[in-house]
């Protein structure tokens, strides 16, 4: 018999490795205003792509970049690491990355910061079935409840001609009527103006859309302010009680144990960071030269986006760039609808918007 010829295997095409995909780059731009009034607007690489215009209309928004505790930014990144097992929710996420609480039905969360968003993430939870949502309030409050937030809005322009201390003055005395006393629920009320904290502060009042009614029943328990509301350390725990700090090999470790600043401990499936954002990154496009001018013209980075919407101190360093949705005197909507209107009008008055 002939020798039967053994073919030749054929070779496996070498896998080639793809290559990781890169971090977008941040869109670094300045705004210049010249000595003509025009705006100059200077995109960086990748794009380029420079141009001048009779006028701008800064749109960004204040709530671009998470304001992550420094204490918190590892936990997030080994969170991040660990997106792939098979838990079905993040365990450790910031608000900006909150949708909805339909993965935490049944679970017990914690969120970090009582403001307006970790007072209705706590609400979300709640109404998504969580076991159980435990709010850890890192400072006294200001709550305004839904109806009064809409008479502002209406006596809008007269509560923005009067002083400050006026309307300020009032709050000592609304308050208890308004929404009684809260301390039984943890829940201890700022001694400063609210008009004070959103111009000086940029911190807006807690617009109550059911949160303090869902506490009062118990379905959402306020820890704080002060020491029981910080969160000194954060551990994983298995079902043994074993526990570790190193979140990243933590993977099989079902639970976060949450040691408080008082000392008292809280066990829970998941945590979201309710922290807020930092405004200032995203006007750190304006040239130093006009955010010179707007620290000249007013007492602080916070009432920046005051100058641009009531367009009074914005015009004495730029007089033709207008800013929409930096205030939230009355609430954010409810701003940048009068805002939008005030920009048209300007625009349309100073021959820059046809019709």
């Amino acid at each position: 018999q002939p020798q039967q010829q053994q073919q030749p295997q054929p070779q496996q095409p070498q896998q080639q490795q793809q290559p990781q995909p890169q971090q977008p780059q941040q869109q670094q731009q300045e705004v210049e205003v010249q000595e003509d009034g025009t705006i100059e607007v200077n995109n960086a690489p990748p794009k380029n792509c420079d141009f001048t215009a009779d006028a701008l209309v800064m749109a960004t928004g204040l709530e671009g970049i998470p304001n992550v505790p420094e204490e918190w930014a590892p936990v997030l990144e080994m969170e991040a690491s660990l997106r792939g097992r098979d838990i079905g929710f993040p365990r450790v996420l910031h608000s900006s990355d909150y949708r909805n609480g339909k993965a935490y039905r049944g679970k017990r969360v914690a969120v970090l910061g009582f403001g307006n968003s970790g007072a209705e993430i706590a609400m979300d939870l709640y109404e998504h079935g969580a076991a159980c949502v435990d709010v850890l309030a890192r400072s006294p409050v200001h709550i305004v409840p839904r109806w009064l937030s809409g008479i502002f809005g209406r006596l809008y322009s007269l509560i923005r001609s009067m002083p400050v201390d006026w309307v300020d003055g009032l709050g000592p005395y609304l308050q208890p009527v308004l929404i009684g006393d809260l301390s039984a629920y943890n829940i201890t009320l700022r001694d400063t103006g609210v008009v004070e904290d959103v111009r000086h502060r940029g911190r807006a009042p807690i617009i109550d859309i059911g949160v303090l009614d869902l506490t009062k029943r118990g379905w959402i328990r306020i820890r704080g302010p002060g020491e029981s509301g910080t969160v000194e350390s954060v551990r994983a725990v298995d079902l043994r009680g074993r526990q570790t700090r190193d979140l990243g090999a933590a993977a099989r470790f079902p639970f976060l144990r949450l040691t408080l600043g008082d000392g008292h401990e809280l066990e829970v499936d998941a945590l979201v960071l309710a922290t807020g954002f930092t405004p200032r990154g995203m006007l750190g496009f304006l040239s130093p030269d006009v955010r010179a001018c707007l620290d000249d013209q007013t007492s602080g980075f916070t009432n920046w986006a005051a100058a641009f919407g009531d367009g009074r101190a914005a015009r004495a360093c730029a007089p033709r760039l207008w800013g929409i949705g930096y205030t939230d005197f009355i609430g954010r909507l409810a701003e940048m609808n009068r805002e939008s209107r005030l920009i048209a009008a300007e625009l349309h008055q100073e021959g820059l918007l046809q019709g």
